[in-house]
């Protein structure tokens, strides 16, 4: 089963998000703060973590350090919200903007995190100079 911990402090917003990823079939974990995240960290690790921005920046830079720094946590996908797209830090994951639309935040986690039960999409192999192509294209463009 898919699974997922979202960090917030709102709880409107975690209830929001939690309803529309069970129904796309997530087990869903909550976290009221960075604190709490870590405490469910020590469990089963989810798939993915969405975590709030507007957090406390001290217990949330240590719940990211952990999760950069501890092989055990390196597979996790991270998702992020942020107040506002303009002047955000560079994140290692998708980064979505406040007022959140659940059903994007499901979108984005179908592409990063495939339904093995519904068969991931196959990816083929490309040789060296057709990904050395894409790049350049994709610089380009």
């Amino acid at each position: 089963m898919r699974t997922i911990l979202i960090v917030a402090r709102s709880a409107p917003w975690r209830e929001a998000l939690t309803g529309r990823l069970e129904q796309e079939g997530y087990a869903v974990t909550v976290a009221n703060d960075a604190n709490e995240a870590k405490t469910a960290l020590i469990g089963p690790l989810p798939g993915a973590i969405l975590i709030d921005c507007d957090l406390p920046r001290k217990p949330t830079g240590r719940l990211l350090a952990q999760l950069e720094h501890t092989p055990r946590m390196s597979t996790i996908r991270r998702l992020f919200v942020v107040r506002s797209l303009e002047g955000s830090t560079a994140r290692s994951g998708p980064v979505f903007e406040k007022p959140l639309d659940p059903g994007h935040v499901a979108r984005a986690l179908r592409a990063l995190y495939p339904d093995p039960e519904r068969g991931a999409p196959i990816l083929r192999p490309r040789a060296p100079d057709r990904v050395k192509q894409a790049i350049q294209a994709a610089l380009a463009g």
